[in-house]
């Protein structure tokens, strides 16, 4: 799932490794997805290390015990984040990239580190619930060959894996 409203959100601003929090319609967000959550059941809960990620593990998390997945954490390349978000549609003029830290970060890596993170969570969780960014989530429909247009804040993705990652349903 994709980690609730920031501020820059709304700026549309690209966020990439900025540690930026939740606002409060972010806040608000998550906490309407605890009882929509429930019936996912998942028996361990990733984020990615960045707060607005680890903000919404927590609320979700409810006290218990969540894991940070380094591998999860949002690029801060600007080649790489300029294609995910124009192959979703979007007009990249209307976008700030400016604030994003520099990254030699290339698209083959980012996708590789996203996809040995999943890797890594699912040999040790049977049905994880992972908390990343929008660009973790096109990483990983982009790898399954699922077109995806819109990763609103605070959405669910539901995937069903065999053991080859192949997607069972979604």
């Amino acid at each position: 799932m994709r980690h609730g409203q920031t501020d820059w959100n709304i700026l549309k601003r690209v966020q990439g490794t900025n540690d930026i929090p939740l606002n409060e319609t972010g806040k608000k967000q998550i906490n309407y997805l605890k009882n929509k959550i429930d019936h996912i059941k998942p028996d361990k809960i990733y984020s990615s290390p960045l707060t607005r990620a680890k903000q919404s593990a927590e609320i979700l998390a409810g006290g218990l015990h969540y894991y940070e997945s380094q591998n999860l954490k949002e690029t801060d390349s600007v080649l790489i984040l300029k294609k995910l978000i124009s192959d979703k549609g979007y007009n990249i003029s209307k976008i700030d990239f400016t604030y994003l830290k520099e990254s030699n970060e290339c698209y083959e890596n980012y996708e590789k580190r996203i996809l040995q993170g999943l890797s890594q969570i699912l040999s040790d969780s049977n049905n994880p619930l992972i908390i990343g960014h929008g660009s973790t989530i096109a990483i990983i429909c982009s790898y399954l060959n699922i077109q995806i247009k819109n990763i609103p804040n605070a959405s669910i993705f539901y995937f069903q894996f065999n053991k080859k990652y192949r997607v069972i349903s979604v």
